[in-house]
């Protein structure tokens, strides 16, 4: 079938069709309309035929294709099959693309004469540090805290300063003595757990035991599927016995009620003959 002309469509009503008769590269002939006319339109490729069409109208277009060149189909289709082979062929929708607002000139204009200031971003001062300090050792900032701080100090924020300024005396970094003093305070006065000895180790472990098991799963993702679908379908097995067993459970209970009514009957008929 080609890509590039136009699809004549013979047979059917136009309700058939609803959705693609504005497609301006496809023709629907009813069967009247098929016996009336005398050509076929220009730029037709291709005539495709509906069940519903009729013998004689069929017969007609067909001659009249064979002597315009045109290509038809044989076999007769459903307006489902149709609509799925035409598919293919229904324009692309242009999309245009979403018009932006411009500003007037003079509005632009004042913008480029106005001198616009952005407000300066203010960083948090920092404490000064001695030129050249060396970057403190992991925990010689918290042995510091440990052994000078005075933590029922009147004034935590001076305690602070005086430790910073003690750290700065000796070389060390003065940046995380006020998060670290508030820390140990809280350990020592038991508001705050304090961490552990090879608590990082631990993580380092755990983090370890987690790719493990990872690499486990990506090693064994297989069998791991295997063992699944064989519990699926042994819970399949058991929800169609279960379902089994409460047909029967029901037969059961019909058979029980029959059997009683039974019952009464003859009890009644005991009863009469008494």
């Amino acid at each position: 079938m080609a890509r590039k002309g136009k699809i004549l469509v013979v047979g059917g009503q136009p309700k058939n069709w609803r959705d693609l008769l504005q497609e301006p590269r496809m023709i629907f002939w009813s069967n009247d309309e098929a016996d009336r006319k005398t050509s076929i339109p220009a730029g037709v490729v291709q005539v495709i035929a509906s069940r519903f069409v009729s013998h004689t109208p069929w017969d007609k277009v067909k001659e009249i294709a064979r002597k315009q060149g045109v290509c038809f189909s044989v076999q007769l289709m459903g307006p489902g099959e149709i609509k799925q082979l035409l598919q293919a062929f229904k324009t692309p929708k242009v999309v245009k693309p979403p018009r932006v607002a411009t500003l007037p000139a003079e509005l632009l204009r004042r913008m480029r004469e106005e001198e616009r200031v952005m407000p300066a971003v203010i960083k948090p001062s920092l404490p000064a540090e001695q030129p050249g300090a060396p970057k403190p050792q992991k925990g010689e900032v918290s042995k510091l805290i440990r052994a000078e701080a005075n933590f029922d100090a009147s004034s935590h924020v001076e305690e602070v300063k005086r430790l910073q300024a003690l750290a700065q005396s000796r070389g060390l970094s003065s940046i995380g003595i006020e998060n670290a003093y508030y820390r140990i305070r809280a350990e020592k006065y038991g508001r705050l757990k304090p961490q552990k000895e090879g608590a990082r180790t631990e993580k380092v472990k755990i983090r370890a035991k987690k790719s493990s098991s990872a690499q486990y799963l990506r090693e064994h993702a297989e069998t791991l599927a295997l063992h699944v679908l064989e519990v699926v379908t042994e819970v399949e097995k058991l929800s169609a016995g279960v379902a089994a067993l409460r047909t029967r459970n029901r037969e059961l209970e019909t058979e029980l009620k029959r059997l009683r009514g039974i019952e009464r009957i003859i009890q009644a008929v005991e009863k009469s003959r008494k």
